[in-house]
């Protein structure tokens, strides 16, 4: 009598097959490429595993709206337009969680959208997390020759999706902390500006001396002050004050 744990050989080959496939999904990661090239190889590869027609990558910006990243096609003649209805979003916002639905014309989820109608026979969604929430969803439609998407298809995806998460919040914690250089380069850049136009030596009389410091609160400030002499016993004193910060203020001032 077989043991209910015993697996049939059709389930080691799809262990295997997904084996290599997240093998190559890894490689992809770990090479040189910038975060969209890495994404569609990742969409590509389950596209070719999953036997599915066409993936998306949806990401949700800062009014938690889905906004396409990626787009790959099996086939030019699968090639379908598809936006994330509100629907479709507001579940996936909620929910958090894989999303399949092989008739969406008669899914709950997807009442009224008419799906086929443009060409989509079926959807399997992967949820993009990251510690701080949602960030995304990774969307395959429709299964080729007919068949449906499976729990193994389900499963496999839930892994992909991890992966494309932290490659994504990886990449964006990068372009942040270029923009953070960038930005501290060019105060730096506009405090050295502020400070060749600022009097470097104050003036002396036989009655008086005169000099002056400033020194902004961060890294550049508005304040100016300039100290001339017209005559021996006679100085010109301004001061200013300007709105505005970063490089355009600096050299306002």
């Amino acid at each position: 009598m077989p043991s209910q744990f015993e697996r049939k050989p059709d389930d080691y080959q799809q262990a295997l097959d997904e084996l290599v496939v997240l093998n190559k999904i890894a490689s992809a990661i770990n090479a040189l490429m910038s975060v969209e090239e890495i994404t569609r190889k990742i969409v590509d590869n389950c596209l070719r595993h999953v036997n599915a027609s066409q993936g998306s990558v949806f990401l949700l910006d800062d009014e938690n709206t889905f906004k396409t990243f990626i787009k790959e096609f099996s086939t030019s003649e699968s090639r379908v337009e598809f936006h994330l209805s509100n629907l479709l979003s507001a579940w996936m916002i909620k929910n958090k969680t894989i999303f399949v639905s092989n008739d969406p014309d008669n899914d709950p989820n997807l009442k009224n959208l008419k799906l086929s109608k443009i060409g989509i026979n079926s959807i399997l969604s992967a949820p993009l997390m990251s510690p701080g929430g949602l960030i995304g969803s990774l969307i395959l439609f429709n299964k080729k020759d007919g068949q449906e998407f499976t729990n193994n298809d389900k499963r496999f995806l839930g892994i992909v999706g991890s992966q494309t998460a932290k490659v994504i919040e990886n990449a964006q914690l990068h372009e942040q902390e270029t923009k953070f250089i960038e930005t501290k380069k060019e105060l730096e850049l506009a405090r050295l500006i502020q400070k060749g136009f600022l009097p470097h030596n104050g003036i002396c009389t036989e009655t008086y001396e005169v000099c002056g410091i400033s020194e902004p609160a961060k890294e550049v400030g508005g304040d100016y002050f300039d100290i001339v002499k017209l005559e021996e016993n006679r100085i010109f004193m301004s001061l200013g004050d300007v709105s505005g910060k970063g490089m355009p203020a600096a050299l306002l001032m």
